[in-house]
């Protein structure tokens, strides 16, 4: 991707509805376009500062060819700098950040403000633990569902992985990506001197034994079911948008290519467990028995995603609850070790 060519089309889009909305405060690309590393493809993360507490919801955009993801942050998160450094991602966003509206100067005031106390022990610590405290309260909302007889919602068992395995990274001070968070994961594990995090993930994902073939095969089902629900007109989450097909294609097919059939499996779950219930809720798309017969089959792939990695059966999700308990106990005892062993720092290196 050439990025400079992302940036100039992303300030003039920022701009176009910095002039529409009126309460626009200020617009930053953060994530991997604003990092320092090469880019094959990937979204142009956008974070958009409100002057107010409605908060749209995300989008995704494509303006000549570049994806752009729209996310907006209403004033009361970023109104007291030790709420925004306390914030998970929001600092090491900012950090990062490549300012394009700006016009009363506050967001680079923040950002300077950001740079000289992200770092200090006590936020690292703060954000990695409020993370995983989201972590834990969702584990006990989907151990409730489990054991009072309820539906198991495979989303919500997925937020407990995603805000699991995206605490250690916080560790260290470095921003999630999602569709490599399990690539990522083993190697800041490995960093942070516990390399026990990445086979628990991975194991708790129900992915430690996939094939090549099995990815591949996956992945179209993931496809095929984002073409369903915005063929239908069931689509409701931006993960989900037509714009976001390309994105999630090429990232995963990267994953596989490189040969991280295991990891790959970890997007597809994202989008899987967003579009199966919308399926399963959506009117068919054609009339008669042959509408009823295709809405199954796009159902029946999915669930047969979700039943291969433990979402389905009773036992199976008994024992990933189980597993994801335990994987939350490491990390935990990693945040432990890391404020243990920075008592006397003054900030990470």
């Amino acid at each position: 991707m050439d990025k400079e060519r992302c940036i100039a089309i992303a300030r003039a889009e920022a701009l176009k509805l910095a002039m529409a909305r009126g309460d626009v405060l200020g617009v930053f690309i953060c994530g991997s376009i604003a990092g320092d590393k090469p880019v094959t493809y990937a979204d142009v993360d956008l974070r958009v500062l409100l002057n107010s507490e409605i908060k749209p919801p995300t989008t995704c955009t494509f303006v000549e060819g570049v994806p752009l993801e729209w996310v907006y942050i209403p004033k009361s998160i970023y109104e007291h700098l030790e709420d925004v450094l306390k914030t998970p991602f929001l600092p090491l966003e900012l950090a990062k950040a490549i300012i394009l509206y700006d016009p009363t100067g506050f967001l680079g005031n923040l950002k300077m403000d950001v740079l000289t106390a992200y770092r200090y022990r006590s936020h690292v610590i703060a954000r990695a633990q409020k993370l995983l405290h989201a972590a834990k309260e969702m584990y006990k909302h989907v151990r409730q569902n489990f054991e009072t007889g309820q539906e198991v919602s495979p989303w919500d068992l997925r937020c407990v992985i995603f805000w699991t395995g995206e605490t250690p990274p916080l560790l260290l001070n470095e921003t999630p990506n999602h569709k490599k968070m399990f690539v990522n994961l083993k190697n800041i594990a490995q960093q942070l001197d516990c390399p026990m995090l990445y086979p628990m993930g991975l194991e708790t994902l129900g992915a430690e034994d996939i094939t090549a073939g099995e990815a591949i095969g996956f992945l179209m089902d993931t496809l095929d079911s984002i073409d369903y629900v915005n063929t239908v007109g069931q689509i409701r989450h931006f993960h989900l948008s037509i714009e976001k097909r390309e994105y999630w294609e090429n990232g995963i097919r990267e994953l596989i290519d490189q040969g991280y059939y295991r990891e790959s499996v970890w997007p597809m779950l994202t989008i899987i467990s967003s579009s199966e219930p919308l399926i399963r809720q959506s009117p068919p798309l054609k009339k008669g028995s042959r509408g009823d017969f295709e809405s199954k089959t796009y159902r029946a792939r999915c669930q047969r995603f979700l039943d291969r990695l433990g979402f389905i059966n009773p036992l199976d999700v008994e024992r990933k609850l189980n597993l994801a308990e335990n994987w939350m106990q490491q990390t935990e005892q990693v945040i432990e070790k890391v404020e243990g062993t920075t008592k006397r720092a003054i900030v990470f290196k």
